[in-house]
């Protein structure tokens, strides 16, 4: 008998009821599942595509510089670009520091009587700053001076007992060799002299040991008045009147902030520059604070460390700053600058007509915390916007070292080119634009 089923089906039999039933369809999964695996590959190479679509982003010009924002014309400002001379500066972070720093502290012990300063107050070198109390120490010194007293008078009898004995045994000598005194009596003699010259030597040592004693509590005497070791200012005041001290407990902390010192470290790609510099007598620099953004202070290197550090590969340079007014504070946070040279007759490029600003584009002069590698910092990529056929064209350029306004021009640009300084950030590449204004006044270029 023929089977009513097609070949790719079983047929079974139920023994209860004599019923036929049919298997599933195992094939469906052989011919379908090819598809459900094209399916997930499709997927992935989705995913894939547009991971490598926002890499490439990250790495281009901003996206309103690809794409025309819209084709309506904008008012912008332009500069024509020029060559000049630019300064190559390096720039480091640093922190300011006092020029000297100490705590003064208790020589002896005692009870504080005084404390004549407070916080913040300015003290002359060798003014009274505390007072430890010194009535114990007082009497000791007028009872050891009286015990030097004494050891001067016993100096003074042993010396002149010492010239009574030596007076007779120099008379009797001579009565000696002429038989008139015995030998018994030349013996006692010259026994009393070496003894009282014995006595004489002991008052002597005793005068010298009773001086001393006198000298140290008259040092300790000294050390109830503690004094300003500089000129300075009182950082902090540890203890109060009547507080107990023992030696070594400090009590103030002094500091001397006119000049100040600011600390920097330089790296091994740099440090050989600077020595040059220092060399060729070039050691001034410029500090900038965050305390005071608007102004620049002036310094003087005064000193570089003779050994790298092997952690960082970087030297400790220290400079200092007048400060006679005491605005410069020690923990203020500041940016040395130093120029390395100038370069003259290069095509230069404001900061302000790079997109993004300049600080995104990392075109601030070489500015380290140490060993990086700040000279590398010489070849960089811009993109601006330039004017042409009163469109704003998006460009990229090569840049070199800028001075914090201009940037050199290395490569993509040339003399006379109109670049956009205001409004390019609302540019698109290819969109109609209208200038309003020139600037050309290169204030930075000398």
């Amino acid at each position: 008998m023929i089977s009513p089923y097609p070949s790719c089906y079983e047929k079974t039999l139920n023994s209860t009821t004599g019923q036929t039933h049919r298997p599933v369809d195992h094939s469906f999964r052989r011919h379908h599942l090819p598809w459900m695996v094209w399916i997930i590959i499709l997927l992935m190479f989705g995913a894939m595509v547009l991971c490598l679509n926002g890499c490439s982003d990250s790495q281009s010009p901003p996206k309103a510089a690809r794409q025309g924002n819209n084709q309506r014309t904008l008012a912008v400002r332009v500069s024509p670009l020029s060559t000049g001379t630019i300064e190559r500066t390096v720039r480091f972070r640093g922190e300011l520091g006092p020029r000297e720093s100490v705590q003064i502290a208790a020589e002896i012990s005692g009870r504080l009587r005084e404390i004549r300063v407070r916080m913040g107050d300015r003290v002359k070198q060798g003014q009274v700053l505390a007072h430890i109390d010194d009535t114990q120490l007082r009497a000791k010194l007028a009872e050891a001076r009286a015990a030097l007293a004494v050891a001067e008078a016993s100096v003074r009898r042993a010396a002149a007992e010492l010239l009574n004995v030596r007076t007779e045994y120099n008379r009797k000598k001579p009565l000696f060799d002429k038989n008139l005194v015995t030998q018994q009596e030349i013996d006692n003699l010259k026994t009393k002299l070496d003894a009282q010259q014995a006595a004489d030597d002991l008052a002597r040592a005793q005068l010298i040991q009773a001086q001393a004693g006198v000298t140290v509590l008259e040092t300790q005497l000294g050390y109830t008045r503690i004094e300003a070791p500089f000129d300075g200012l009182v950082e902090s005041r540890q203890l109060d009147p009547g507080a107990v001290v023992s030696a070594g407990m400090m009590i103030l902390k002094l500091v001397r902030t006119d000049p100040v010192m600011i600390t920097f470290m330089v790296g091994e790609q740099l440090i050989g520059q600077i020595r040059t510099g220092l060399e060729q007598g070039q050691k001034n620099i410029g500090i900038t604070l965050d305390a005071y953004p608007d102004e620049t202070f002036e310094g003087t290197i005064s000193r570089v460390s003779p050994v790298l550090k092997s952690t960082n590969r970087s030297a400790e340079v220290e400079a200092e700053l007048p400060n006679p007014q005491g605005r410069l504070m020690p923990g203020m946070y500041g940016r040395v600058s130093f120029s390395l040279g100038k370069r003259e007759n290069v095509l230069l490029v404001p900061l302000q007509a790079l997109l993004d600003g300049k600080n995104d584009l990392a075109l601030t002069t070489m500015e380290t915390d140490g060993p990086a590698m700040a000279d590398q910092a010489g070849v960089r990529t811009g993109h601006l916007f330039v004017v042409k056929v009163d469109r704003a064209v998006l460009t990229t350029c090569t840049l070199g070292f800028d001075d914090g306004q201009f940037a050199e021009v290395l490569s993509g640009l040339e003399a006379g080119t109109l670049v956009v300084v205001e409004g390019q950030n609302q540019l698109g590449d290819g969109n109609p634009v209208t200038i309003t204004g020139t600037i050309s006044d290169n204030t930075a270029v000398e």
